[in-house]
């Protein structure tokens, strides 16, 4: 099952409030099993079982992918929907390049 992130086109971290955990989110243009998709990432770093998050934030996560065109209609996946995708199958690669073009974002406003 070939799945591959060709360009990211939005990375944003959000902080979610004052105590919750940060998260991160993406827009990509995707290849999945052929077909051109423009897909939605959220991906929440996972802390470990003393409540801390580790030193690679990203390394033990959790990711939701959701297909745009198909969110435009309205299907959020569940039971009754088609917009169902493997986080897991595209996690470590939306964390190193939504985790690159922050770094690089942040470098930029740091120099």
């Amino acid at each position: 099952m070939e799945k591959q992130i060709t360009r990211l086109e939005k990375v944003e971290y959000h902080r979610n409030g004052i105590m919750g955990d940060g998260f991160m989110v993406g827009l990509a243009n995707c290849l999945v099993e052929g077909k051109k998709r423009k897909m939605l990432f959220v991906q929440f770093p996972k802390q470990d079982e003393n409540g801390e998050t580790p030193k690679d934030e990203w390394a033990n996560m959790q990711t939701a992918v959701l297909d745009m065109d198909l969110l435009a209609q309205g299907d959020i996946g569940g039971n009754n929907g088609w917009n169902q995708w493997r986080g897991d199958h595209f996690a470590d690669e939306f964390a190193k390049k939504g985790q690159a073009v922050l770094d690089r974002r942040f470098k930029k406003i740091t120099s």
